[in-house]
């Protein structure tokens, strides 16, 4: 998680090893983080950030509370 302070704004990001991955560490680590922003220091808005192309990152922020607000397209390159 990313902070601003000063506008109260945060971004959240998630990247799991393949040898943890499909044992919920993204998604508790996810809610906890913006619990900790929302209830401790009074984030007033959180961005998620995952790529669309994969479709556990997608899953992971669903069961996490968020959903999509919109797509920054050619924000990062992706393997075809």
């Amino acid at each position: 998680m990313h902070v601003n302070f000063a506008r109260r704004h945060a971004e959240v990001a998630y990247l799991v090893l393949p040898d943890a991955r499909r044992q919920g560490l993204a998604r508790r680590a996810v809610e906890c983080v913006t619990r900790w922003g929302d209830e401790s220091i009074g984030v007033h808005r959180i961005l998620l950030q995952h790529s669309v192309h994969n479709a556990a990152s997608c899953a992971v922020a669903l069961r996490s509370g968020y959903h999509a607000a919109g797509t920054a397209r050619q924000q990062a390159l992706h393997a075809h």
